[in-house]
């Protein structure tokens, strides 16, 4: 009876903490398209869509993941307090909300001291635990100091070191050569290094942002060049439509560091933190959703060519937003901001019709 009112309990955590992120998604999303007049949104979302996105979406959704793989009933804090972050916003303001993605972030960072306390610290988790100090790192500087450039540096070095780190933890097991294994650590120690300096010492950033670029760009070519399940680019199901997802990420991620370092301050530079939360992360949760999705509803989705059309349109509203970044045309921007949103909702009305039936003895009585 103890065991299963506990399952019944993290199945409402999880459902709880799921809903919150979703919430968190479409305040986000509803946020970023009030910027450019095309859709009404409380004041709050407008100002903080980017916090909501990654912290109250994001960071919900990879606590969950956690806390899901744990099993412990303590760490459904952290994606609940994750999650309640977005209502506090629109309800009580930007106090309340840091208070709780701070809380938040230091329980996540609590998680990785916990696993590498019992199983010992890999390279792997060393590089997921240092994104997931930028977490409660990037809410500091947002409460200390407010400013806006290292609040996203620190948002973005989250969402790609523990990405990164995922993708070499699936890794692990194929033998690299030393240069290999030593270069991810360097790339992910300096961008790691880049985004503690820049939240410090926010009036002597201007480095920082230069490093945490670099930083970037060597982490997506060692992906690109060491990531196995890229060499499935053609295969079929999951397994290509994944490869398919990482691949165009990375090159999303490395475009947007190139972008930065060859042309910093230019008007297409500007975009560049949304190359890496549109173009890398959504690559990222779009690839990785169909192997997600099992652990969380304990079921498969079946597979389905349609999971693939939000890369491609994803892709294309980055390039007609650059273009309209370079040139100055606010109708292009809005035509990006309208395809971005209808990417996003288009997989997952697209997931959610892939799900299968939950069996009979799943169902709630």
């Amino acid at each position: 009876m103890v065991r299963r009112a506990t399952r019944r309990g993290q199945r409402a955590a999880t459902a709880a903490c799921a809903a919150l992120a979703a919430g968190g998604l479409l305040a986000g999303l509803s946020g970023g398209l009030s910027r450019w007049d095309l859709l009404p949104a409380p004041s709050m979302a407008t100002a903080f869509h980017g916090a909501l996105m990654v912290w109250a979406c994001f960071g919900t959704l990879i606590a969950l993941e956690r806390a899901v793989a744990l099993k412990h009933p303590a760490t459904w804090c952290v994606p609940l307090l994750a999650g309640l972050g977005a209502p506090l916003l629109l309800a009580a303001g930007p106090a309340a909300a840091a208070w709780a993605w701070g809380l938040a972030g230091c329980g996540f960072v609590a998680m990785y001291l916990g696993v590498g306390s019992r199983h010992g610290v890999s390279p792997h988790l060393a590089v997921e635990a240092a994104g997931a100090c930028c977490w409660p790192l990037g809410v500091w500087a947002w409460a200390w100091h407010g400013d806006a450039g290292a609040v996203s540096q620190a948002g973005m070095a989250f969402l790609v070191l523990t990405i990164a780190g995922e993708r070499r933890e699936l890794a692990q097991f194929v033998r690299l050569p030393a240069a290999a294994r030593l270069g991810f650590l360097l790339a992910a120690g300096l961008a790691f290094a880049a985004t503690v300096w820049r939240c410090v010492l926010p009036a002597r950033g201007a480095p920082a942002g230069l490093l945490w670029w670099m930083g970037s760009a060597a982490l997506a070519l060692w992906l690109l060049r060491f990531d196995l399940v890229l060499r499935a680019w053609r295969d079929g199901g999951w397994r290509g439509h994944t490869a398919r997802c990482l691949g165009l990420g990375c090159l999303w991620l490395l475009a947007a560091s190139v972008l930065s370092l060859a042309a910093p301050g230019s008007p297409a530079a500007t975009a560049a933190p949304h190359l890496v939360l549109l173009g890398f992360v959504f690559s990222m949760v779009f690839g990785h959703a169909p192997i997600v999705l099992p652990a969380l509803a304990r079921r498969q989705p079946r597979h389905t060519p349609r999971a693939t059309w939000p890369l491609w349109i994803m892709g294309a509203s980055l390039v007609v937003r650059l273009a309209g970044q370079q040139l100055g045309e606010p109708r292009w921007l809005q035509a990006a901001g309208v395809a971005h949103a209808a990417a996003i909702l288009l997989f997952a009305v697209v997931m959610a019709a892939a799900m299968p039936p939950r069996p009979p003895s799943l169902r709630p009585r």
